[in-house]
């Protein structure tokens, strides 16, 4: 997926295995969405830089499931 409002709607009609590809900048409210859907789903999301995996990190912090990061490497 590209944004957490397609990430949701996939969850709704029973994905249970996501991936949001694109980095996530997040403000309160999409922390607190992309926090309730770590708790229904195995998700996966892009990085690109030390502050959006911390970013991440805080956001999804207290989840019942890990969430994976993956990080983009420019080479």
């Amino acid at each position: 997926m590209a944004t957490i409002s397609e990430a949701e709607a996939f969850a709704r009609v029973g994905v249970d295995d996501l991936f949001i590809a694109y980095p996530v900048w997040l403000d309160a409210d999409k922390a607190q969405r992309l926090r309730r859907l770590a708790h229904d789903v195995a998700l996966r999301v892009g990085v690109e830089s030390a502050d959006g995996a911390q970013q991440l990190g805080d956001a999804v912090r207290g989840s019942a499931r890990p969430v994976e990061v993956l990080v983009e490497v420019a080479g």
